[in-house]
């Protein structure tokens, strides 16, 4: 069975988290706008697609997908 997981990755290369849907890095928490406003399920499926940035405790991360084969 293949699964995709995803991984938060910051700009400096290391692994921030790793989380197996976007709606669980949107209840995680530490993905909010300005320290304060949490992202949405939606917000972060845009960034995933645009390859933009966003802050995941503090940090400027991206999202990058990778296979898991379970």
């Amino acid at each position: 069975m293949l699964k995709s997981v995803l991984l938060i990755v910051t700009r400096t290369g290391y692994v921030a988290g790793v989380f197996t849907s976007l709606r669980a890095l949107a209840n995680s928490r530490g993905a909010t706008r300005n320290n304060i406003e949490s992202y949405t399920e939606t917000d972060l499926e845009d960034i995933a697609v645009s390859g933009k940035t966003f802050i995941y405790f503090g940090e400027k991360c991206r999202i990058y997908a990778r296979p898991l084969d379970l």
